[in-house]
């Protein structure tokens, strides 16, 4: 090579190399031409999703992932699919589609349902030497929490600064396996596997015991699914899909600390579900980007994050030839609702917060979607801020909900419109009340309002019981 070529010479390669850095890109662009040649019109938001639309009427859609097409759409349309693409390349098809890059997939009396138990099980297997070594008895011994209540393995103060090199890349292929479960499937590590993600730097055995621990919760519940059901209050109606939002905020989560250069801690952590068809199409547990000065300033930063997923889905979904008219947005934050509403008299300590306010309220007053208060009890975006939640059946609760498992996604979902909901305010495009709500999205018939006197005498009977003189909801 060197007699033929001068040193320091650059080859022209003809043809794209798998596995070089280019590959990826070259492939995309080869299918995508492919995908014109045969009718599909790639999306205007998601450049892996490739729509077929004829006389301004969708056929059927496309999900590309690398290698991987996922077709969407009627069974007859899937055959010409079929047919036009193998002109072109080498394909494999696996109907019905059982597995897609980890995820199983399975369908039961019109419900799809959607886990990743071979994917935690091949994890596990991997570390088990490092589980033994470290909780001898993790098999017997059940383990209900992703995260230790008494030991915060993933404390930023607790870096080392001279890193194992080998313990650093274990701790990394961990991380990274248990990132990948946690944004496909399992919600339930989202803020475990967040938190561990910012020590990839330097971790310390603590940390990677930490890392570990996440593994343990996972084996002692591998086979959590995600159900998308098929029922009245999901159905696709009129091209309108139902969808539900849900947010919180935990204030000041991150701890003070000096260790980075670039901050200092005491963020808030961000947490959004947001469910359609009785199950999540997306969930986030993250830090936020600014250091909230108040919960109010927190709660407010969140909704607005929401807000923009929410739009991009909304985008999306108009692609696909479905419109969201309205979306519940379900918070626990009353003075976010109030500043949402502009129902807050005194709004002169958020001036820092104009541009998400403004943008909130603007789609708030067309419609795109309606702040509903809910209690922090039943609002299942809080699983998504907290490290440990100290009633266990409150988690449960929500790991259930979140994952559709639990049935009572109508009555919960029902419940907490009639208690939260308020009328709508002049500004709006349209007046909105609590039955066209109901009515929109399919729920069972809208229950009377507790009356006042009743509250009240509900209220009076809570402060006693306080007291001591009553003992059980039951006798309240």
């Amino acid at each position: 090579m060197e007699a033929r070529y001068p040193k320091n010479s650059i080859a022209i390669v003809n043809q794209a190399l798998y596995g070089a850095k280019q590959s990826g890109r070259q492939w995309w662009l080869y299918l995508s031409s492919i995908l014109e040649i045969i009718g599909y019109t790639r999306s205007n938001k998601d450049p892996c999703m490739f729509m077929k639309v004829v006389d301004n009427k969708l056929i059927n859609a496309l999900e590309c992932y690398v290698d991987d097409i996922q077709y969407i759409g009627p069974p007859d349309g899937f055959k010409t699919f079929c047919e036009d693409i193998s002109k072109y390349v080498e394909i494999t098809i696996q109907e019905p589609c059982q597995k897609w890059n980890g995820l199983e997939i399975f369908q039961d009396s019109g419900d799809i349902i959607v886990s990743q138990v071979e994917a935690v099980r091949l994890l596990v297997e991997k570390h088990v030497d490092d589980l033994n070594r470290y909780f001898p008895k993790w098999k017997s011994k059940s383990c209900e929490h992703p995260e230790s209540r008494d030991l915060d393995s993933f404390d930023p103060r607790k870096i080392t600064s001279d890193p194992d090199v080998v313990l650093t890349k274990k701790y990394q292929s961990l991380v990274g396996a248990l990132n990948y479960l946690a944004v496909s499937t399992r919600f339930d590590i989202s803020n475990a596997v967040s938190r561990a993600a910012r020590l990839m730097h330097s971790p310390s055995t603590e940390n990677y015991i930490g890392a570990l621990r996440i593994l343990r919760y996972l084996s002692h519940h591998d086979d959590l699914k995600l159900v998308y059901s098929k029922g009245k209050h999901v159905q696709v109606n009129n091209n309108s899909l139902p969808v539900f939002a849900f947010v919180d905020a935990s204030f000041a989560s991150e701890p003070f600390c000096t260790n980075s250069d670039n901050t200092r801690g005491m963020r808030s952590t961000t947490g959004i579900v947001i469910c359609a068809s009785g199950g999540p199409i997306f969930w986030n547990s993250t830090l936020q980007k600014v250091v909230a000065n108040s919960s109010g300033h927190a709660e407010i930063v969140a909704a607005h994050s929401c807000l923009m997923e929410l739009m991009f889905i909304k985008d999306v979904l108009r692609e696909l030839d479905m419109d969201l008219k309205l979306i519940p947005f379900f918070t626990d934050s009353t003075n976010c609702i109030s500043f949402i509403r502009k129902n807050s008299v005194n709004s002169t300590g958020v001036r820092h917060l104009d541009v998400k306010l403004s943008q909130l309220y603007q789609e708030f007053c067309k419609n795109t979607f309606y702040p509903v208060k809910i209690h922090t009890d039943k609002n299942p975006a809080d699983l998504l801020t907290k490290p440990f939640m100290k009633n266990y059946q409150i988690m449960r609760e929500h790991i259930g909900r979140i994952s559709g498992v639990n049935k009572d996604f109508e009555t919960w979902v029902l419940d907490a419109l009639v208690s939260g909901f308020k009328e709508s305010q002049p500004g709006m495009e349209t007046v909105i009340t609590l039955d066209d709500l109901v009515e929109s999205y399919k729920l069972k018939a809208t229950p009377r309002r507790q009356p006042r006197d009743s509250c009240v005498a509900t209220a009076s009977a809570r402060s006693k019981q306080r007291d001591g003189s009553l003992l059980t909801d039951s006798e309240e």
